[in-house]
């Protein structure tokens, strides 16, 4: 395990030379309740991973991670407090500049410019963490919506358009 900090950003020049870059994390416990207090969940515990970071072209580097964490956050019908065990990967490209880009692949890697030659590290896994977690958690014991018969009637999307078929 290597110290790891929220805030750790390395060198690009520096991977790629000597290989890929590769470590393991375990965050602890006041990364964690930054993290929990950032992304306003009542708790983030025992998140670590492996991360691996390699340049893969010229100007390029990509972050490759394993993580897993337990989180907590509120019910958004009932404020109960719901855990949630995340296992996710993390895949994140860095270039150097935009300039020279030619074709963007929507199904690759998300593609993040280097901050002044540095991969922000740190801040690519906080990241990750906020995007895997349940977007609207609820608790198993929250009461079902029940939909308004009358208001789903009178939501119409697309009337417009079957106006302009006439």
């Amino acid at each position: 395990m290597q110290d790891f900090s929220l805030d750790l950003c390395l060198a690009a020049d520096s991977v790629g030379q000597k290989g890929a870059a590769a470590f393991s994390f375990c965050l602890d416990d006041s990364a964690c309740a930054d993290l929990a207090a950032r992304f306003r969940f009542l708790s983030v515990d025992n998140m670590q991973g492996v991360i691996k970071i390699s340049r893969i072209a010229t100007d390029c580097w990509q972050l490759d991670a394993e993580i897993t964490a337990h989180i907590v956050q509120e019910c958004g019908i009932t404020g109960d407090a719901v855990p949630e065990a995340l296992s996710y990967t993390v895949c994140e490209r860095y270039v150097d500049g935009l300039e020279d880009v030619q074709e963007v692949d929507p199904m690759g890697a998300d593609t993040e410019v280097l901050e002044g030659g540095f991969i922000p590290v740190g801040e690519a896994i906080a990241q990750s963490l906020a995007l895997n977690a349940a977007a609207w958690p609820r608790h198993p014991d929250a009461p079902q919506p029940v939909p308004d018969e009358g208001h789903a009637r009178t939501i119409r999307p697309f009337a417009k358009l079957s106006e302009l078929k006439k």
